[in-house]
């Protein structure tokens, strides 16, 4: 109970053999608001099980330089996190049982206010520092646990990153390890494409590698990613095709971020680079650029528009937005931060890459033509949701078969029909889907006339290294990442 509030209005239970004792209150000091943060979370509902409460004390080391959260005052709808163990510091720790004195595991303790339930609940110092978020600033912790949007996804625990009072702050002299972690998945059997985007992410990894503070044992790690809302056919088709001919998409997709603990099966199972070194003071720099990257890229993709196949050398007409692009910009604008990138070996991604050479031309979808030329070639790609594929190569093998016009019904018409007669002078096409900027809704369609090989469906062209300006690119890279597409399905 707290210091002052009326004990005969009070009856305290049993916990652990200790009857008489309320869990804390020995002095007006102990109630100070200096000594306690009241947590608040975006659901309003949040809090009904003292497990949230014991869970946010857990994730938050600290919020001030030598102020860490040591235990909660909880009650439904209500969490406090405190900055100091009243209790288990003295004598009167027994109130919360002989357990909690050695400061092995946490203590609970309870008391009965008429129908109201409170419960104290001391976090074990020892298992503070492998859980916690290093913050500089008092409100580090509102923007950690207060302002934390989860994107979309009900099973999702990542924070947006769609605005500065959403992000993380890092001590500023604090170093940091990023690291690029992929996660491939085994090529053994049939997979559709929703398993196909469904079992591959990449992201990067942030961790503490000169600590600021002698009290951490365990440095802090964060993970920052892009996704979609569904990673299945929906990321990268439309969801449907309205009877009008018009397109309907869900490929919304956001940056999140979050302890790299919470993805910590994920991590166990990924390829892990160290890539170099970065201070606190750039990555919240980065932070800001972040935010505006995600508002440049509210919708997956997974084409590019190219004018070869080729990673280094090739011209863009248009970039992919997927996992993969996050990174290797994240990688690229870090080092133009000033960050410290050493490695030179190369990092492996996959490409999907339409090849043309030409600016692609903007549609107008209020004529009939160009309404028309958007919808046939969207329902021919519908075919491609329902197969299955045995790797990433065989559905690119597929879709360049759909982009010719040869169906599965035709495939073999056609290559009869290729080797007695002219080929057909009319060059394949492409219309890609650019989703408009965040908050403002549609999008734009473009299309572009391809040329050979139109579509880079080689296991060198689907796996190629990411272009860092720190690195020394040798003149033959040709195939070196082409074993990923070989042996696995590598992330997108």
């Amino acid at each position: 109970m707290r210091y002052g509030w009326p004990v005969s209005k009070l009856k305290p239970v049993d916990i652990q053999g200790n009857a008489s004792h309320p869990c804390r209150g020995r002095s007006p000091n102990d109630n100070s608001g200096e000594n306690y943060y009241l947590a608040r979370k975006s659901n309003a509902l949040s809090f009904r099980d003292i497990e949230e409460c014991k869970a946010m004390c857990s994730a938050t080391a600290r919020w001030e330089f030598n102020r860490r959260c040591t235990g909660i005052e909880w009650s439904p709808g209500r969490c406090e996190l405190w900055q100091v163990m009243i209790e288990a510091v003295n004598p009167a720790v027994s109130t919360c049982g002989s357990n909690h004195r050695s400061l092995i595991r946490p203590g609970i303790c309870q008391t009965h206010h008429f129908s109201f339930t409170m419960r104290f609940w001391w976090l074990a110092l020892s298992s503070l520092t492998s859980q916690g978020i290093r913050v500089q600033e008092s409100e580090g912790l509102q923007r950690l646990v207060g302002n934390c949007i989860q994107p979309w996804l009900p099973d999702e625990t990542a924070c947006s990153a769609r605005s500065m009072r959403e992000m993380p702050s890092l001590p500023e002299d604090a170093v940091y390890t990023v690291e690029y972690a992929s996660s491939p998945i085994s090529s053994n059997g049939l997979k559709s494409l929703s398993q196909l985007l469904s079992f591959t992410h990449s992201a990067l990894v942030i961790t503490e590698a000169w600590q600021t503070s002698a009290e951490q044992t365990v440095p802090s790690a964060l993970l920052f990613e892009y996704f979609a809302r569904d990673f299945g056919p929906k990321a990268i088709l439309p969801a449907s095709i309205s009877e009008g001919g018009v397109p309907m998409w869900e490929n919304q997709a956001v940056v999140g971020w979050r302890l790299a603990s919470d993805k910590a099966e994920w991590l166990q199972g990924a390829n892990r680079t160290a890539v170099g070194t970065a201070t606190g003071k750039i990555l919240n720099q980065w932070f800001r650029e972040v935010v505006l990257w995600g508002k440049r890229h509210p919708g997956y993709n997974l084409f590019n528009l190219w004018d070869s196949t080729d990673a280094a050398t090739r011209k863009s007409y248009m970039g992919d937005s997927v996992c993969h692009s996050f990174t290797e910009w994240s990688l690229q604008d870090l080092f133009r931060l000033g960050a410290d990138f050493l490695v030179q070996r190369p990092l492996c991604r996959n490409y999907f890459s339409f090849i043309t050479d030409e600016s692609p031309t903007k549609l107008n979808l209020t004529t009939r033509a160009d309404s028309q030329t958007v919808a046939e070639f969207y329902k021919r790609l519908e075919p491609l949701t329902s197969q299955s594929f045995r790797d990433i190569a065989e559905f690119a093998s597929n879709l360049l078969s759909v982009i010719k016009g040869e169906t599965w019904e035709r495939q073999a018409a056609a290559a009869a029909a290729a080797a007695n007669s002219a080929v057909s002078s009319r060059r394949p096409e492409v219309v890609l889907f650019q989703r408009g900027l965040e908050d403002s809704g549609g999008g734009e369609y473009f299309r572009a006339d391809l040329v050979k090989p139109y579509f880079g469906v080689q296991p060198r062209q689907l796996a190629q290294r990411m272009i860092l300006p720190w690195q020394n690119i040798p003149t033959n890279i040709d195939g070196e990442c082409e074993s990923q597409i070989l042996r696995t399905l590598t992330p997108w």
